[in-house]
């Protein structure tokens, strides 16, 4: 078994899935012109650095009830685990970020994702990003861990993250095939830059 201590992911190729050749992640009006943004840091989007989940999950939920938009992060430390994001929300960690999964319920057998892109339902126009410098996520010693987990998502960008780990049985991103809909299409990741 290769190990790979760290893994950069600096592609600047473009990842195709979709049919079409020309296949790539075009930036969405909910980007350019968002209906709404919240700023993590303050009331009710207080972060504490031991368990951020609940706390990035609601900035979220806001955001796609409200139009779609961004969700800015400010840079720090987070522990999150098991965050959805959901269509036309744009997550933008402002500088570099240091990312731990939240261990806390999580047993070492368990398999846990920090990022799910259409994995309960299907989302369009979603993009995880880091500006000002690339964040980083740390896995330490969990063995079953993703930081992003794509299934039935279209239009889709996962840009400047740095993945430290060197224990891990999966991807750090992996991108999956949800089922069929009801007339045969497979759910399946589409139009995504990674």
């Amino acid at each position: 078994m290769i190990r790979i201590p760290q893994l950069l992911l600096m592609f600047a190729s473009t990842l195709l899935i979709a049919n079409s050749v020309n296949a790539k992640f075009t930036e969405p009006s909910s980007y350019q012109n968002p209906a709404t943004t919240v700023t993590l840091g303050a009331w009710p989007y207080k972060t504490n650095a031991w368990n951020d989940t609940a706390t990035i999950q609601k900035a979220i939920d806001y955001v796609a009830a409200n139009g779609g938009g961004k969700v800015i992060v400010p840079a720090d430390t987070y522990r999150l685990v098991e965050v959805f994001l959901k269509s036309d929300v744009h997550i933008v960690f402002e500088g570099k970020s240091t990312l731990y999964p939240h261990h806390q319920g999580i047993a070492d057998d368990d398999t846990a994702n920090l990022f799910n892109l259409g994995t309960d339902v299907r989302i369009d126009n979603a993009s995880i990003r880091s500006t000002g410098g690339w964040s980083i996520f740390e896995f330490g010693n969990h063995q079953k861990i993703r930081a992003f987990l794509c299934g039935d998502v279209n239009n889709f960008l996962i840009a400047n993250f740095t993945v430290n780990d060197s224990r891990t049985t999966y991807s750090s991103i992996t991108l999956t095939w949800e089922g069929n809909e009801a007339n045969g299409d497979p759910k399946i990741p589409s139009n995504g830059t990674i």
